[in-house]
């Protein structure tokens, strides 16, 4: 699982950053195993426009994968919290990597562990 997000002037600091939500048209997946990664660049999380890979993954998922089918039911019957904890930290681990590549401010700049 992956997320949108998008670059943005920050209200106060005027400085660009990322947010991450579902109105945006870019995407990131931080799964290492992801088969849209540049083998290239191994490191790095794929990245694409969203509504591209949305239209990919609802192809792959629902005519392809009766496993991921489950998956996704079985996500959507999570609590609300515990899907938006998911979602946390999925931006959590995407976040030092998006800003790096897009050479946008560290919001967290003595973040070194990160897996990309």
């Amino acid at each position: 699982m992956g997320r949108r997000f998008s670059i943005v002037r920050d209200d106060q600091s005027k400085l660009p950053t990322i947010r991450f939500g579902w109105v945006e048209k870019l995407f990131a997946c931080p799964n290492p195993e992801c088969p849209g990664r540049n083998p290239r660049h191994p490191n790095r999380p794929f990245t694409c426009n969203a509504d591209h890979n949305a239209s990919v993954n609802l192809h792959r998922r629902f005519i392809l994968n009766e496993q991921a089918v489950a998956a996704f039911f079985a996500w959507k019957a999570k609590s609300d919290t515990d899907r938006e904890e998911s979602l946390r930290e999925i931006d959590k681990q995407l976040l030092p990597h998006l800003e790096r590549l897009h050479g946008l401010p560290f919001s967290q700049p003595d973040l070194d562990d990160t897996p990309f």
